[in-house]
This record gives C-alpha cells, sequence and structure tokens, in this order.
C-alpha cells in the first residue's frame, strides 16, 4: 500500500464514531490492512462509516450510550444538511434563475417560496447552534491549545475564504471577458484555471465544512448534558428539511404542467438528493429523540 493510501486508509478509519472504533477498530484496521487497496474499498469504508454514525454501536454504561447517540444525531443531521444545502442551491438555480413557466402560478409559487423559507429557518437554527457549541468547544479549545479540536474547524474557514477570493477573482475576469475589445483569447486559459480551481476549492470546502465540525464535537467528548440542546435542534433542522423536501417536490410536479420534462432535469435530481438527505437527517433525528426518554429506574 503507498503512503498516499494509507494516509487515505486512515482518514477513512478516523471517520468512524468513537463507539464503533472502541469496538471493532482494531479488528477492521487489521482486516483492511490485509486487503489490496482499490476505489470499491474507500467507497465501503465510507459507507459503513456512515452507516455507523446513523446507527451508533451500544457499548459502555447508559449514560454514555446516550451520549454517543446525540452525538451521532448530531453529527448525521449536520452532514445532511450540507448536502441538503448544495441542493437546494440546485433546486433553486434550476427553478428561478431559469425564469421557468408556470413558477409565478399558484399554488406552484407558494411551494417554491415554502421550501426555501423552510429551509432558510433551518440556515437561522443551524446558525444558533454552531454559535452555542462554538463557545462550548472551539473557544476552550483555543484557549488550551487543542489542536485536535479546533484545527478541523479552521481548515473549513480557510478553504472558504479561498473560495470566496476565488469566486471574487473569477467574477471580475468573467465580467473583464465579455467587455468589448478585451483581449478574449489571453483571458480564456487563466479563466479556466481559476474555474477549474474554484471547482475543486468548492468540494474541498464543502468537505471539510460537512466533516470538520463533526470531528471537533467528536474529540470535545462533551458530557450528555450538553448535547442535549443539539439532538432538540437536530430535530427540529431536520423537520425544517422534510417540510422544504416536500413542497419543492410538488413546486416541480406543478411545473410538469408547463413544461417539458427535460427542463426539469436539474431540479428533479436536486429534489432526489435534497429527499434523500432529509429521510436520513430525519432517521437519525428520531432516533436522537428517544434517546431523550426518561431512564427507567434500575
Amino acid at each position: 500500500m503507498s503512503a498516499t493510501h494509507t494516509r487515505l486508509h486512515r482518514l477513512l478509519l478516523a471517520a468512524y464514531p468513537p463507539s464503533f472504533q472502541a469496538r471493532y477498530g482494531v479488528e477492521l484496521e487489521a482486516l483492511t490492512a490485509d486487503s489490496s487497496w482499490s476505489s470499491r474499498v474507500a467507497v465501503d469504508l465510507l459507507l459503513n462509516a456512515a452507516r455507523a454514525w446513523v446507527r451508533p454501536v451500544s457499548i459502555g454504561n447508559g449514560t454514555e450510550r446516550r451520549r454517543w447517540r446525540f452525538e451521532a444525531t448530531m453529527s448525521t443531521v449536520f452532514v445532511a444538511w450540507c448536502v441538503a444545502l448544495v441542493a437546494m442551491g440546485g433546486f433553486s438555480r434550476g427553478v428561478d434563475d431559469s425564469a421557468l413557466p408556470g413558477l409565478r402560478s399558484e399554488p406552484v409559487a407558494s411551494f417554491f417560496h415554502t421550501a426555501e423559507s423552510s429551509f432558510s429557518i433551518t440556515t437561522l437554527v443551524l446558525s444558533v447552534g454552531l454559535f452555542y457549541y462554538a463557545c462550548l468547544v472551539l473557544l476552550p479549545a483555543i484557549r488550551r491549545n487543542r489542536r485536535g479540536v479546533w484545527l478541523p474547524v479552521a481548515l473549513p474557514i480557510v478553504s472558504a475564504g479561498a473560495w470566496a477570493g476565488l469566486s471574487v477573482l473569477l467574477g471580475f475576469l468573467v465580467a473583464h471577458l465579455t467587455q468589448p475589445g478585451s483581449p478574449a483569447l489571453a483571458l480564456l486559459i487563466p479563466v479556466g484555471i481559476l474555474l477549474f480551481a474554484w471547482v475543486a476549492t468548492g468540494g474541498v470546502c464543502f468537505l471539510a465544512c460537512a466533516t470538520g465540525a463533526t470531528m471537533a464535537l467528536r474529540r470535545a467528548h462533551l458530557r450528555e448534558s450538553l448535547l442535549v440542546p443539539g439532538a432538540i435542534g437536530g430535530a427540529l433542522l431536520a423537520a425544517g428539511m422534510v417540510v422544504s423536501a416536500v413542497a419543492a417536490s410538488i413546486c416541480v410536479i406543478g411545473l410538469l404542467g408547463y413544461n417539458p420534462a427535460s427542463d426539469l432535469l436539474i431540479p428533479a435530481g436536486a429534489i432526489v438528493v435534497l429527499l434523500a438527505s432529509s429521510a436520513v437527517a430525519a432517521v437519525s433525528s428520531v432516533r436522537g429523540l428517544i434517546g431523550l426518554r426518561p431512564r427507567s429506574a434500575a
């Protein structure tokens, strides 16, 4: 196994929740070390890691199991929201920016605005939650110089800043390129390179944002009582995502009466991703809410 594959192998194993690593970590590491590396192995590890977060292994006492359950709910819902954010962007651009016929008619317009408003509410809820846990996790980690906690949060911030800078520069070059008399051919290659860097940086930014907060939360090892608000907030987030997904689906179905199906391929694809991510968030949040039930006396 090459050095690159070894680093990727360790990164994928680190993506598993603590409860899984505590019980199966040694066996999984030995099993994958004996296997020949391939893209199929990487995909299997990634999918199983996601499944382990949704359904964490229950070991330890009742308090520790509940803590792991809340942690898994918060992480799963957050990653699902990040995926839904990209899907909502595709839905809005494919429907509103294209000015599809029928969008301003009722009830299509109502469902479109319901989808966007509901997702905006989830963004507000998430912003409050991120601020709350930044005060609990990030600030103490910076004071104590716990790099393992604050570094996964710093990387998304740096990548987001780089992506924003590239976006501004790319927008400036494209605007200059479209002006009359501009040296189009001379700017074409730099614009192409910047466009590729912009897409690559956007992908890195998305992955860093989706995994950075989750990794920091896992390494902070907060006690159960501090995770309860996150589990409740995750349920609110999942509910808003479900409302957005359903409203957006009805909106696209309504637009079929005004547009050919070929014009709705991008919004329809975004709806599939939005429904899938909302379903994952809903299932995980329900499991988290079940963990809030009072424990029976021994």
